[in-house]
């Protein structure tokens, strides 16, 4: 009954917001609205909700300055009260008016009105926590615990920062230095981390304020970037007998997240730590809809953090030369030099190191935590969960136990809800590590049993996301990016002939007039050797399908003489690859055609083609015997062919290969020279063929 009761009783309280919401469009509010938005403000749930987006709603208009709205006037008001209710709605109206409109609050705290009273309030509030008195210490306690969660939100705003700077960093380093015997209460924790976390974020203003020779005023410090990392770690690990961690966790994973910003070996060991990576891992987010404190931390919110600091710990750096690195790292020194830090503590990692942290973190069982960050509602949340998990199964060592642990299922859930069109630059993270799963281990077995799976099919057709992006650039899928989904669909390709034929009739998604074989016959042309040959190596899978065979296939128009000097310009691209310096990609353009010359219009046009058959003759005398097997099988193939034409067709195609020095000789030539004694056989069967021509 009294639940039902107090569910009546928040639904009444939220009809007057509905209402305001409902509204056709913004308007100025009332002071009485403000009042009650205000009040509301404190409040847990749907009526929290509701007043966070009518105040939204009311700063964000274009209405009226928020410097001359009622706003203003309900807020100095609340600041210049002595009761400690008053400062309590105070701070919180003036923390949601942070977290709604910025440069609004902004505007609102430099004003005189607000800016005097705020400022006697703050004095107020920390000489009162200072005290020691027990005279109303619940409510002085609710208010210094609003304030520093105010100082929090505005230290992150750049305007605003010189002014908490100034007013409050000692005292906000005194709260994160809290005795260990007032640690015991979890409301102390709380305050002591959101104290850390505002420190983190004036810390990191000054040393990016020197960094780039702005003014900056230095405040005295007796903590280090360290050892604020290591207070922030510790206040969970004594938090882990409580049930109340919640409140701790989310200014703690925001201050590490903050420090974790700057390349710092030593924060990064702190904030990697197994006792709080297990805690973290273990914790599980309460519901949205609890009461069991007056606001709780909404899960999205502390999702997205433990995301954020995740990535953070184990992003790879960006491949760089030696140069690169070495100027990277006198970049540093610099800043280290500027920001009046160690050299030891801002240093270049090399992939190696993160690759170490990341095997430890792997050991400590992340996947279950990552699962759930999978199915966040925040698209940047899964974005960082995407990249984590591109991070656990970069390292070859981990890919079989990711898999076990169904890491290529989650790869499919997070790009089956990627935004279209697909921003490379976003959101190749997903796509780039299902791409590294399915080139280590047989596809099949990751997402089979069976090769009409639709999951498997579903891969394939993510993998061909970033070759419809655009260019190698910052706009488009990078060049490992590409390589590997190229070897990803290579391998999905070999599973079943009907696979290959269906990747041969799928369109890009994003450019659904395209088929994916012209997306990949764009890779033959890169400049890169290794993207190339990967293209390569997949068109000869691909080519092997009917599809492949008819996209590949001349118009009956080319065929004849007459059309002779118009040839196909795919088979002439696919014919300059057998010319390559790098031997596999040779290898791969000739296995395409042992498959593509099954078709008569194409085994007449190589034949009539001189460019074209000259360039298939001459890898007979290739010093690769894969190669020269290759075209004793297409010589071979192409006679069988064009002796099953019609008469006329037949003569016009043996007249070609007739031509001086004619296919016959070099093939009889290259059976007298070949050396690998099972070659000599195809090379038999290929003379014969064409002799019966």
């Amino acid at each position: 009954m009294s639940a039902n009761s107090a569910a009546g009783s928040t639904s009444a309280a939220s009809e007057p917001l509905k209402l305001l919401l409902a509204r056709a469009e913004a308007v100025e509010l009332s002071h009485k609205d403000i009042e009650l938005v205000s009040r509301s403000l404190l409040a847990a749930g749907e009526e929290h909700a509701l007043a966070l987006a009518v105040l939204a709603r009311t700063l964000t208009s274009n209405r009226s300055p928020a410097s001359s709205s009622p706003v203003k006037v309900q807020l100095a008001r609340l600041l210049s009260g002595t009761d400690s209710a008053d400062l309590v709605e105070g701070f919180r109206l003036c923390t949601c008016i942070f977290q709604v409109a910025p440069d609004a609050a902004a505007a609102l705290v430099k004003d005189p009105e607000v800016s005097s009273p705020l400022q006697e309030a703050i004095e107020t509030t920390s000489a009162a926590s200072s005290s020691g008195s027990t005279k109303g210490k619940e409510k002085q306690g609710q208010a210094t615990l609003e304030l520093v969660e105010l100082l929090s939100v505005a230290a992150a705003n750049p305007s605003v920062r010189p002014i908490v700077d100034q007013a409050a960093s000692s005292w906000l380093e005194d709260l994160l230095g809290l005795d260990e015997d007032r640690l015991v209460q979890p409301d102390a924790r709380r305050l002591a981390a959101t104290a850390g976390c505002a420190t983190v974020k004036l810390r990191l203003g000054r040393e990016a304020a020197a960094a780039t020779g702005i003014p900056a005023q230095k405040q005295p410090s007796r903590w280090s970037s360290e050892s604020i990392a290591k207070r922030l770690v510790d206040l969970v690990r004594i938090s882990t007998a409580s049930e109340k961690v919640d409140p701790v966790l989310p200014p703690v994973l925001e201050g590490l997240a903050f420090l974790t910003l700057t390349p710092s070996p030593k924060i990064k060991a702190i904030a990697s730590e197994d006792g709080f990576l297990r805690h973290l891992f273990a914790f599980e987010i309460p519901s949205s809809s609890s009461t069991a404190s007056p606001r709780p931390a909404a899960g999205a919110a502390l999702d997205y953090a433990i995301a954020t600091l995740l990535d953070q710990l184990t992003r790879y750096p960006e491949a760089k030369s030696s140069m690169a690195e070495a100027r990277q790292v006198e970049q540093l020194k610099r800043f280290a030099a500027a920001a009046g830090r160690e050299d030891e503590e801002f240093a270049y990692e090399s992939s190696l190191a993160v690759e170490e942290r990341v095997v430890r973190i792997a050991r400590l069982q992340p996947v279950p935590t990552l699962r759930r960050l999978c199915t966040s509602p925040s698209i940047q949340t899964r974005r960082a969960a995407a990249s984590v998990l591109h991070s656990l199964v970069t390292p070859q060592k981990l890919r079989g136990e990711m898999l076990q642990a169904g890491v290529a299922r989650l790869f499919l859930s997070l790009i089956r809800h990627l935004p279209t069109p697909y921003m490379a630059s976003e959101d190749i993270d997903a796509v780039q590590g299902l791409a590294k799963l399915l080139i280590t281990a047989n596809p099949l077995l990751v997402l089979g049993p069976k090769p009409d799976s639709p999951l498997l099919l579903e891969a394939a057709y993510d993998l061909t996301l970033p070759l419809a992006s655009p260019g190698d650039g910052s706009a488009g899928a990078g060049l490992l990016a590409r390589f590997e989904c190229l070897m990803a669909l290579t391998n999905v390709a070999s599973v079943d002939p009907n696979m290959a034929d269906s990747l041969a009739r799928m369109k890009l998604r994003d450019r659904p007039e395209t088929l994916v074989l012209g997306a990949i016959e764009e890779q033959l042309l890169s400049s890169n050797s290794m993207v190339c040959r990967a293209a390569t190596e997949l068109i000869c899978n691909l080519a092997a399908s009917d599809a492949g065979i008819e996209y590949f296939e001349p118009s009956a128009s080319n065929t004849g003489p007459a059309s002779a000097e118009t040839p196909s310009q795919r088979l002439h691209v696919l014919v300059a690859l057998t010319s390559s310096p790098d031997t596999p990609t040779r290898a791969a353009a000739a296995g395409a055609f042992t498959s593509l010359v099954y078709s008569p219009q194409t085994a007449v046009a190589l034949c009539q083609t001189e460019s074209w058959r000259v360039a298939l003759v001459s890898l007979l005398q290739d010093t690769d015997p894969g190669v020269r097997h290759r075209a004793y099988e297409v010589w071979r193939v192409i006679g069988s062919v064009v002796g099953q034409l019609p008469a006329s067709e037949r003569t016009q195609a043996a007249a070609a290969i007739g031509t001086e020095p004619t296919v016959r000789s070099r093939l009889e030539e290259a059976l007298r020279t070949e050396k690998v004694d099972q070659l000599k056989e195809v090379a038999k069967a290929a003379v014969a063929s064409v002799a019966a021509i």
